[in-house]
């Protein structure tokens, strides 16, 4: 509808009209679809940056709980291998001060017996070095804190000393009543000389055993939940973001913006009730969106309005050990993300709007400047498309369109050399195809099937039923051959091996002699460096036997159904065309049963591959020829042929596909009795010969003979073969 007002226009307003109508019309898409799409991979980038940001609170966290368990199983294995000794605690500092030192953030690490002694090494906060606390016999039963220097030098006198019992601290009974490694419930930790301070600590209790189970005491390494929440603070979360630790019943145990997790009073901080806005609006958001917080079992992010601004949550349950189940929170105001995206994306769609405006207007220029050359290319190619390949361009505009021009014709020659390639080659497969059979021989006691596809319009395939000089009427000879290679070539090579076979096989002479013939000629005739392997295989049906020659072709698939087995026979020699002067042999199976099925094929069969590049194989052959032996050649025939098509799929062809099935059909059993009882041997035959040519005076017994003789050459008139 609209190209009809647009006929009446000039060419010169038409053109850049049509050329401007699809580019704003795409420019309005692209645009479209860049703010769509842009929005939702800002999305996806801001989502990515905040599961980023959280996995590395969850990798600090984790490095962080890490550190107690590593330090308590090297104290454990000292115990065991006697470098520490369980019932003499002061002789652990100089390992414990090292093993403080060496892992920042531990707060405390403890040992105590179960007769009471104990050695500790602590850290206070907002103190450079360490506190080592020690209660045995020498220090009469109370424990003396020595301060410790940052460089490890440890004060000869005692801070203070008092009465200590670790059987009732925290990390001592955590440990006891797991009776395995195990994380305490948060306690008040007791600071530096006895005064305590408004702070919180969790610790890692394993309790130790001798061999025979005896408990020895308590290792524990001890974690201020402020430590964490420093550890938290330290971490980049966005522009203004947080992060917070709770416990599965809403208890804070650790958080980055620093403020305490307990109230004046002590008691532990529910994020719901934090003094943190976004703490609390984010606690209340899970408890009620989650309903218990143990429910959650994988991570998963969520976007609130606090405050009437987008937050991105994104939080992970984190079992650590025995006694410790978390919640881990991220929290990252949306605009962190996004602010410098969306002043970017704003830039971008403004260049894009210059861009197409610039792009019109040029485009415009060049829709006039192209409009002559255009409609000389569009009529050059109405005139090809009609079939005039030999009408020539020549534009002179510019040096582009007069390569083209050159291109043009070039191509347009090409096409006429094709073309007449094309047509050459459907001649030639038409003659190819007429070289294979035309029809298949009826042969009494075989039911015979051939086929070939060539993946090219031509190949080098070829099977064929030969007239063999003096060839039995209920034999059949069968001839497969395979030149390297496919397409023309190969073809060539073919139709002269047809030949020479056909030729030499109108005389005297085994199989063996049949191949020896034609290997020679063909040295003779190609120097492409091809070569052709072969199969000859004779079936006699009242000899019951089959003899081939093979020239480097793979052997025939032989099946007796009755025996339910495949009989295996060699005998291949040199592929023809090699090697001047080679002898082939001649080889013969006897005893073939009625209902044998003889398959003889190229490797294009079992060659076929599918897209996924596996080969059909020989073992499927044999599966699909036990599977169809009952039925008939031409039945086996096209199963072989659906099945190879099918395990194809979309993959191409790469190989010619040939085959023949000869079938021993039971019917055979009749002839071979009855050409056993029409045979005669042969000093019966030359008696009965001498008899008719010198006959003796008339009597009963020449009637007789006579009468016989005829009587045979009735039967050998009949189709059935009658040996001297």
């Amino acid at each position: 509808m609209i190209s009809r007002p647009l006929q009446k226009l000039p060419l010169r307003v038409t053109v850049p009209l049509l050329l401007a109508l699809p580019i704003l019309l795409t420019a309005a898409v692209i645009i479209i679809l860049f703010l769509v799409q842009t929005r939702t991979a800002m999305q996806r980038l801001a989502y990515d940056e905040l599961a980023q940001i959280h996995r590395e609170v969850l990798d600090q966290t984790n490095a962080l709980l890490s550190q107690p368990g590593r330090i308590n199983q090297i104290n454990a294995t000292l115990i065991r291998e006697g470098r520490l000794d369980p019932a003499r605690p002061r002789t652990w500092a100089r390992v414990m001060l090292a093993e403080a030192s060496a892992s920042a953030g531990i707060t405390a690490l403890d040992w105590a017996t179960t007769t009471g002694d104990a050695i500790a090494v602590s850290r206070y906060a907002g103190d450079q070095g360490y506190t080592l606390a020690i209660k045995d016999s020498q220090s009469n039963g109370l424990l003396e804190e020595f301060a410790v220097s940052p460089g490890g030098e440890t004060a000869a006198s005692p801070l203070a000393a008092r009465p200590y019992d670790p059987h009732r601290r925290p990390w001592y009974s955590a440990g006891l009543a797991a009776g395995i490694p195990a994380w305490s419930e948060p306690y008040a930790w007791v600071a530096k000389h006895g005064a305590p301070q408004a702070t919180l600590a969790i610790a890692y209790s394993q309790p130790y055993r001798n061999p025979s189970g005896q408990l020895l005491g308590v290792l524990a390494s001890e974690l201020s939940l402020e430590e964490l929440s420093s550890t938290l603070g330290q971490i980049q979360i966005g522009q203004t973001g947080l992060a917070f630790i709770l416990y599965t019943d809403g208890r804070l145990a650790a958080r980055s913006t620093g403020t305490p997790l307990n109230t004046a009073e002590g008691r532990p901080v529910l994020a719901w009730d934090d003094r943190d806005a976004t703490v609390a609006a984010v606690g209340a958001f899970l408890k009620t969106r989650l309903g218990a917080l143990d429910a959650l079992d994988t991570a998963t992010h969520y976007a609130i309005d606090i405050a009437g601004q987008r937050q991105l949550i994104k939080v992970s349950p984190l079992h650590h050990a025995t006694g410790l189940h978390w919640l881990v929170v991220t929290v990252v105001p949306q605009a962190d993300f996004l602010a410098e995206i969306e002043a970017g994306r704003r830039i971008a769609i403004g260049i894009a709007l210059v861009v197409v405006l610039l792009g019109l207007g040029l485009g415009s220029l060049a829709a006039k400047a192209m409009t002559a050359p255009i409609l000389s290319l569009v009529a050059h190619a109405r005139r090809i498309g009609a079939g005039d390949l030999d009408t020539q361009v020549a534009l002179h505009q510019s040096p582009e369109l007069a390569q083209l021009s050159q291109e043009i014709n070039t191509m347009t020659a090409g096409l006429r050399d094709r073309l007449r390639m094309r047509q050459s080659l459907a001649m030639a497969m038409d003659v190819q195809r007429t070289l294979l059979p035309q029809a298949t021989p009826v042969i009494p006691g075989l039911d015979l099937a051939g086929h070939s596809t060539y993946c090219d319009e031509t190949g080098g395939d070829y099977y064929d039923y030969l007239d063999l000089f003096d060839l039995p009427e209920d034999t059949v000879a069968v001839a497969l051959g395979d030149v390297s290679g496919h397409g023309i070539a190969a073809a060539m090579i073919m139709a002269t091996a047809r030949g020479i076979l056909r030729s030499r096989s109108r005389k005297p002479g085994s199989l063996a002699d049949l191949l020896d013939h034609m290997n020679e000629l063909l040295i003779d005739d190609s120097d492409s460096g091809r070569f052709m392997t072969m199969l000859l295989m004779v079936i006699n049906v009242p000899r019951r036997e089959m003899r081939w020659a093979s020239a480097g072709h793979d052997m025939p698939f032989i099946y007796d159904p009755q025996a339910e087995r495949f009989i295996d026979v060699d005998g291949a020699g040199l592929p023809l065309g090699i090697l001047t002067g080679h002898n082939y042999e001649e080889f013969v199976l006897a005893d073939v049963a009625p209902g044998t099925l003889f398959l003889a094929g190229t490797d294009g069969i079992w060659e076929t591959t599918n897209s996924a590049g596996e080969f059909y194989g020989k073992e499927r052959v044999a599966e699909l020829i036990r599977r169809q032996a009952g039925r008939t050649a031409e039945e086996i025939s096209a199963c072989l042929r659906e099945e190879l098509e099918a395990f194809r799929g979309t993959a191409l062809q790469s190989d010619d596909i040939t085959f023949v099935v000869v079938k021993v059909v039971p019917e055979a059993q009749a002839v071979i009795e009855r050409e056993q009882t029409l045979k005669l041997s042969r000093r019966d035959a030359e008696r009965l010969l001498d008899l008719l040519e010198h006959p003796p005076p008339p009597n009963a017994a020449l009637a007789t003979a006579q009468a016989r003789y005829q009587e045979l050459r009735r039967d050998a008139d009949s189709g059935f073969n009658w040996q001297p």
